[in-house]
């Protein structure tokens, strides 16, 4: 049969609605292979596209570029990235303004943080602007910073970050806002040069060694606000003269004004329960302090080398001492126990347990002849260490541990009598006493054991040498005020900043995904376009 030109045709057959179906396919593939090839190239470029982990460089009003890079929510910037090996302007530069905002592509960005290691090592900036608006000061930001002489901190930062302002040996003061709330780890340590800093009372944390070796500083005030204080934070502030503690610190943390040789004194409030180890350790100066009614433990070594210190009392609250608390204190005289105590005592000045069992610690300003009370069976660890004067000690019987260095740097030391109920002496009790070269030369340390455990006197080096097996080795007796107590360090090691920043890596992550799904989308285009005309 022979169709006629008037004739329906086998396209006239096909429905229209399957071939608009076809059509509008055909149509949607070449948008999807657009789109996709748009995407790539668009993504591929940097022309009018910025996110987070983006940097760029911007001049400032003087002319000085300046880096930053766009942080997570995509509408602020910090300055700089982050990287050690990155910062943010010439390290040669003098002075830096940082503006409040930076305009970058048509965006405008609002600058709220200086980036860890901004400018780490400008040894040659003496000053610079920070703008309102502004809210951290990151990590190691301005370390070695040498020449820098003052920093006003606007009163939009809440926060100093961990070594911030480390060795920053020329700055000379630091006017800090109201509104900061933490002072991290080591931020202004080696800072020789500052004399004063005024902390505020939004201020609730201070982190460990923030003022460390601040060896201009003479005084400081810690408000009522500061709920830590970490350990070292003022460790060898040299020409520290006061401190004035506010009610609401907890805890006197470790090692806190250690080597504060200036130090005279020190106010500590009734909401202090705790004085950890070597707080006020080689604070020469301080001659009186006051142990708040509220303590209940003082660590190891707390106010060990305080060689002005004439008299001390313990309150009636205090349930644990730690070993030594109060050892080289040249001047010390005596050790009074409130009576109401139910864990210590005190005996003609002479820090006992209730129940006079161990001997803890000895004035060291007493010298000539001591006889310990009948019923003692420990003497405990640095029990008489730096007893310069001390010339005799007669040990009772019953007696069974000497502990670690309890005689250490007893110069004047001649006698000693060791009964035979001793079991065990550590190697470090009797340090510095036979040392060969003073008086205490011809010292005699007599013992008597009848058994193999036989303690030997080396008069040369000057300790008790175990002989292998003896028991008790350097066990200090005594129930110490505890290491595993201390308070962890803010901004430590775990707070301490990436030297990459993440930004970058995400970024590419996010190119190569996007580049990706552009291809297989442009693939399906292309299948969907030949399936199309083959229908058609």
């Amino acid at each position: 049969m022979t169709l006629k030109s008037n004739d329906v045709s086998m396209r006239d057959l096909i429905p229209s609605s399957r071939r608009s179906d076809r059509v509008m396919t055909f149509a949607l593939a070449l948008i999807l292979v657009t789109a996709s090839v748009a995407l790539v190239i668009g993504i591929g470029s940097d022309d009018g596209y910025a996110e987070a982990g983006d940097t760029f460089t911007v001049a400032n009003g003087d002319g000085i570029d300046i880096e930053y890079m766009i942080k997570a929510d995509g509408s602020t910037v910090q300055v700089g990235t982050s990287n050690v090996r990155d910062v943010a302007v010439d390290p040669s530069v003098v002075s830096v303004n940082i503006p409040g905002t930076v305009q970058y592509n048509g965006v405008t960005y609002k600058v709220v943080e200086l980036g860890s290691y901004a400018f780490y090592g400008c040894s040659s900036l003496k000053s610079i602007t920070i703008p309102d608006g502004l809210t951290v000061i990151g990590f190691n930001t301005f370390e070695g910073c040498t020449s820098l002489k003052s920093v006003d901190i606007p009163d939009s930062v809440i926060s100093i970050c961990g070594s911030a302002f480390y060795d920053c040996s020329s700055l000379k003061s630091v006017d800090m806002s109201e509104s900061v709330m933490s002072i991290g780890a080591s931020a202004f340590r080696g800072c020789t040069s500052l004399e004063s800093v005024a902390i505020p009372d939004s201020v609730a944390t201070i982190g460990a060694s923030a003022f460390e070796e601040c060896s201009s500083l003479t005084s400081v005030a810690i408000p009522s606000s500061v709920t830590d204080l970490y350990q070292e934070a003022f460790r060898g502030c040299k020409s520290l003269k006061s401190v004035e503690i506010s009610d609401g610190l907890k805890y006197i943390s470790s090692s806190v004004f250690v080597g504060c040789t200036s130090l005279e004194s020190i106010v500590m409030p009734s909401s202090v329960t705790k004085i950890y180890d070597s707080a006020f350790a080689g604070c020469e100066s301080l001659e009186s302090i006051v142990i708040p009614s509220g303590v209940k433990e003082i660590g190891n070594y707390a106010f060990s080398g305080c060689t002005s210190l004439g008299t001390v009392a313990i309150p009636s609250s205090v349930t644990v001492i730690g070993y030594g608390p109060f050892d080289y204190c040249t001047s010390l005289t005596r050790i009074d126990v409130d009576s109401g105590n139910a864990n210590y005592v005190s005996k003609d000045g002479v820090l006992f347990d209730k129940e006079m069992t161990t001997l803890i610690q000895f004035p060291a300003s007493r010298g000539g002849a001591y006889a310990i009370p009948s019923g003692v069976t420990t003497i405990g660890a640095n029990a008489f260490s730096g007893c310069k004067s001390l010339e005799t000690v007669n040990i009772p019987d019953g007696m069974t541990i000497i502990g670690m260095y309890a005689f250490e740097d007893c110069v004047s030391l001649t006698s000693v009598t060791i009964p035979s109920t001793v079991a065990s002496i550590s190697p470090s009790a009797f340090n510095g006493v036979c040392n060969g070269n003073s008086a205490a030369a011809g010292a005699t340390v007599g013992h008597v054991f009848d058994n193999e455990y036989d303690a030997e006197c080396n008069n040369g080096c000057g300790y008790i040498r175990d002989v292998p097996g003896q028991p008790g080795g350097d066990d200090p007796g005594v129930t110490p005020g505890g290491d595993d107590d201390t308070p962890d360090v803010p901004g430590g090691d775990d707070d301490t900043p990436d030297a990459e920043p993440e930004g970058e890596g995400s970024s590419n992550s996010t190119l190569w995904l996007a580049a990706i799904i552009g291809v297989i989308v442009v693939i399906a285009a292309i299948l969907l376009i030949v399936k199309s005309r083959r229908e058609i």
